[in-house]
């Protein structure tokens, strides 16, 4: 599903919340701020589903938090409108 639309694995790890795969496929180097083809980096997907631990990582890796997708989304957007309202994820976007 991912990959079909243009994602890498960090695309699916941030989709799935899989926090230790996110920091293993930076120690390899992968790219934190690669778009899939909605544009849409691994922090905009973590922070669409509430994933704080791996927002954290992400921002941690160098993540950039202004990053607009091709919708002229930030990942700020897409953590606002996810309906957790997870508030923890919002000060990490805001530091």
């Amino acid at each position: 599903m991912i990959a079909a639309s243009g994602g890498r694995a960090i695309h699916e790890a941030a989709f799935l919340g899989d926090a230790k795969q996110i920091k293993l496929l930076i120690q390899f180097k992968a790219n934190v701020n690669v778009k899939n083809n909605a544009g849409m980096t691994p922090l905009h997907i973590a922070s669409l589903h509430g994933y704080t631990d791996c927002v954290k990582i992400l921002l941690d890796a160098g993540a950039f938090p202004n990053e607009r997708d091709k919708k002229y989304k930030h990942p700020i957007h897409y953590a606002v409108s996810n309906n957790s309202g997870n508030i923890n994820v919002l000060n990490l976007l805001l530091e």
